[in-house]
Formats: structure tokens, C-alpha cells, sequence
């Protein structure tokens, strides 16, 4: 028990000598640290609020991409529908007009 007294009151002299030759140096070097870690932090929260607005951007983008499409498609079914009604129609028309002709021929 004497000896841990001992090397306890040892030790408080080494610990003072030991902050006032490092002491100054070792905050300063803590206080760099510490503006280091915050504007590290800053630019990371800066970067991914850059990437979140980014992100949104594109999304919105997509979105709008998306509804041309399925406009341009919708246009396209319905003009294809009605091509093929015509030529449905044309094709009706062209048989009737043949039997017609045979018909007459035949006769």
C-alpha cells in the first residue's frame, strides 16, 4: 500500500512536467482536431444535401420522362387502332368492289 502511495506522489510531478512541456502543445493539436472534425462534417452534410437535391432532380426528371412516354405511347396505340380500322375499311371495300366485278363478269 506504501508503494502505490508512493509511485502515485511520483507520479503528480512527472504529470506536471509533463503539461507544462506538452500540455500547450497537445490542446493546440486537440483544438485543430476539432476544427478539422467540424469542417470535415460541414462539407459532408454540404455534399449530401448537393446529392439529396441531385437525387430529387432526377427524380422529378424521370417522372416527367415517364409521362412523355406513356403519352407518346398512348398516341401511338391509338394511331395504330385507327390505321388499321381504315385499313380494315379499305381492304372490305376492295373485297366488295372484286366480288362486285367478278360477279358482273360472270354473268
Amino acid at each position: 500500500m506504501s508503494k502505490e502511495i508512493s509511485q502515485d506522489s511520483d507520479a503528480e510531478p512527472v504529470d506536471a512536467i509533463r503539461e507544462i512541456i506538452f500540455g500547450q502543445h497537445m490542446r493546440a493539436y486537440e483544438a485543430r482536431f476539432e476544427a478539422l472534425e467540424q469542417r470535415f462534417t460541414a462539407r459532408i452534410n454540404e455534399a449530401l444535401q448537393a446529392i439529396e437535391s441531385q437525387l430529387h432532380a432526377l427524380r422529378e426528371e424521370t417522372d416527367q420522362h415517364s409521362a412523355q412516354f406513356n403519352s407518346a405511347h398512348e398516341q401511338l396505340r391509338t394511331d395504330l387502332s385507327q390505321q388499321a380500322s381504315e385499313l380494315e375499311q379499305a381492304l372490305s371495300q376492295q373485297r366488295a368492289e372484286l366480288l362486285t366485278s367478278i360477279s358482273e363478269q360472270i354473268d
